[in-house]
Order: structure tokens, then C-alpha cells, then sequence
């Protein structure tokens, strides 16, 4: 039998002064003695229902109780000891959906506005936070894979923490930085970033992607600008707006200029096609260049990979992250045992042999520009 890690009693305070108990396990959240003997049970990824935190303008603005909303609509409300219900807020935190975000933050400026979502800055207390804004609170995968990362956390990937639901929208809470990799090559005025932090910054990433891949989540859409840096330089990758849950998917999506040579074509796109796209990033960072000029040239696969490089175990690693084939493609894991990482100067990698690049463009075939994609941007 599952034991439930967290229980307390609360006052139900519309049904003259019930007591109910409330207990929290992994996947819901169970009321016993509601209105008066039922029992309601609240399943997590299913339940119609979001909370609103109540609190006590007499007692400091301290947590008072919890109500039960749906649709927008204030229903059942409980009353309980501050303990308990800090407590049973911080349980429920990224499991179930909580209502009126405005009543525990203060708007501070809009990051980014487009068809589909609102970025925008707020503040909880002296804590700077993001919310970002889904329009459809029914079946949005991009929670999903919030979920899933809330569960199983990772310290490179920026996931929701807590989220808000109303009828019609989705409002994911995120901690709020200001760096990004873009920021960080613009401090090199544009220039190669040094070798030792591309190293290092490289490394977290394939630790957050692999963190995402052994839990089938695929991003889908990394790029420079979805990586976030803290001020002591750990790497955050965010945006999981387009990503996929499952080892593969035939959906088409992505940002020109990052897409793996699959995307264009009728291949199903894996955890593979990341790594593609992170190869992209780092003969960015290596260079200050990507190596595509923008969607044109991506679909057309003329992928231009700078002579410049001088560091062979850099170079034999880039190469092996961007193999138009698939199945030669290193995976994070591949990517993570390579001698850049590990030292051993000495031993290139075997798995494909670096004359086969002394002329990139001659190597790569066109592909067809009539191939259909969807959700791309520039």
C-alpha cells in the first residue's frame, strides 16, 4: 500500500466547520470526510480543478487555507493551520495547476510577445521570476514535459516549478536570468570564446540533453538563444515548447539554421537530431559563426564548417555531432566520453574518419526544397 507523503486536517469551512484530511501521494490528492463523508480524489494530470491559496490579512498575509476552483470558479473552501497548509503548498507545487497568479506576484515588464505565448518579467517578494503564457490548458505537451522534468529535475535544464491555470490558459513560473550564450560570446566582442569555457559549457549541456534523453524527452529547438548562463556560468537550456515526448516524432519543427538533414526529410526525428543541433552550437562557440546562413542553406544541407579549427579532438567531435547520418551520429553519451572532455589527446575518435571533411561542401548532398515543414522559425 502507498503511503502519501503529506497529510494534515483542515477545517471545510461551507460545510459548518467539517474536518476533513488531506492526504497528497505522487500521482493525486485525496480529501476524506468531504462534505461530510465522501471522499474526492484529485488526479494530478487529469483534475478539472486548480487551487487558490488563501491568506490572512490579520495574521501578516500568512497562508490561511486553500480553495478549490474550477473553472474559474471559487468551490469548496478549507481553513487550516499555517504549518499545514504551507506545508500542502509546497507538496503540490508543479503537480497541480494553482489560480490567480496575480494575487502572489507583481507584473513587472513583458521579455517577448508572439502568436502562441507571452514572456514576461514578475516579481514574488525580492525573487524576480518568468511566467510564461500558454493559450490551451487542455492537452499541452510542452506541461507535460514540465511534468515529467519537475519529477526528475535536472541542474541544466530551466523547468517550470509551479504553474497557474485558468479556463483558458496555462501560466508556467520559472526563475529568472538575464544571460544567455548570445550574452556571453558578446562579451569576446564576437570573437572565438575560449577554448576552456566552450569546454565547460559544452559539457553541461550534453549533461542536460542526456538528462532529457534517457527520459525520452526530445527539445527539438536548441539554439543559442534557448540557453541561459547564471552568473557563475551553469548552463540552463529552457523553451521545451516544441519538444516531443517519445523516442521519435514526425512532427517538423524547429529554428532555421539549427534543423538536422533528417527534418527535411521523410525520417522519423529522434534524440539524434538534438545533438545535431548542438553541434551547430558549438562550431558557433568555436568560431563565432553557425554553419548555416539561414533556412535556405539548411534545407539545401550546405553546411560550411570553418578550416580554422585548430584543436583536433575539438574538430573530430564536432564532426562526429554533425553526421548527416543518423545512426553515426554520437549520441550525448558518445559525445560526453570523447577525448575533448576526457583528455586523451592522443586518441581521435574511430567512428568516422576526418578525411571525409577536408572538403565539407563537396560531401553533402542537396536535399529537397519542396519537403514540407512545419513550425519553423528564423
Amino acid at each position: 500500500m502507498l503511503l502519501p507523503i503529506f497529510q494534515s486536517s483542515f477545517f471545510q469551512i461551507d460545510m459548518p466547520s467539517i474536518t476533513v484530511n488531506v492526504k497528497v501521494f505522487l500521482n493525486k490528492m485525496v480529501i476524506e470526510g468531504f462534505n461530510g463523508g465522501e471522499q474526492k480524489v484529485l488526479e494530478f494530470v487529469q483534475t478539472s480543478y486548480c487551487i487558490e491559496w488563501d491568506y490572512a490579512i490579520s495574521q501578516n498575509n500568512q497562508l490561511s487555507g486553500f480553495t478549490l476552483c474550477q473553472y474559474d470558479q471559487r468551490q469548496y473552501q478549507f481553513e487550516g493551520e499555517v504549518q499545514s497548509v504551507t506545508g500542502l503548498r509546497s507538496v503540490l507545487k508543479g503537480k497541480i495547476g494553482f489560480f490567480n497568479w496575480e494575487k502572489e506576484f507583481s507584473f513587472q515588464k513583458m521579455i517577448k510577445k508572439t502568436e502562441h505565448c507571452e514572456i514576461f518579467q514578475v516579481l514574488r517578494g525580492e525573487n524576480l521570476k518568468v511566467i510564461k503564457v500558454l493559450q490551451d490548458n487542455k492537452t499541452n505537451l510542452e506541461l507535460q514535459v514540465n511534468h515529467l522534468l519537475n519529477q526528475k529535475p535536472h541542474v541544466n535544464l530551466l523547468h517550470c516549478d509551479e504553474f497557474y491555470m485558468d479556463e483558458q490558459q496555462i501560466y508556467l513560473v520559472m526563475d529568472y536570468h538575464d544571460s544567455s550564450l548570445e550574452d556571453l560570446q558578446h562579451e569576446y566582442s564576437n570573437k572565438i570564446i575560449p577554448l576552456n569555457i566552450i569546454r565547460t559549457i559544452l559539457q553541461q549541456l550534453l549533461e542536460g540533453l542526456n538528462h532529457l534523453h534517457s527520459n525520452q524527452i526530445i527539445h527539438k529547438d536548441l539554439k543559442y538563444g534557448n540557453i541561459l548562463l547564471t552568473p557563475n556560468k551553469t548552463v540552463k537550456i529552457f523553451d521545451f515548447g516544441l519538444s516531443q515526448i517519445g523516442q521519435n516524432t514526425t512532427i517538423r519543427s524547429g529554428t532555421g539554421g539549427y534543423l538536422a538533414p533528417e527534418v527535411f526529410q521523410n525520417q522519423p526525428i529522434t534524440s539524434k537530431s538534438d545533438i545535431f543541433s548542438l553541434g551547430v552550437i558549438f562550431h558557433k562557440m568555436l568560431t563565432g559563426k553557425g554553419v548555416f546562413k539561414n533556412l535556405n542553406e539548411n534545407m539545401a544541407g550546405k553546411m560550411k564548417i570553418s578550416s580554422q579549427l585548430k584543436d583536433k579532438n575539438a574538430k573530430d567531435l564536432l564532426l562526429s555531432m554533425l553526421n548527416q547520418d543518423p545512426e553515426l551520429r554520437f549520441t550525448a553519451e558518445d559525445c560526453l566520453a570523447h577525448p575533448f572532455f576526457i583528455g586523451e589527446y592522443d586518441k581521435p575518435s574511430q567512428k568516422i574518419c576526418l578525411s571525409n571533411y577536408l572538403s565539407p561542401l563537396s560531401q553533402y548532398k542537396l536535399y529537397p526544397q519542396s519537403t514540407q515543414i512545419i513550425s519553423l522559425s528564423l
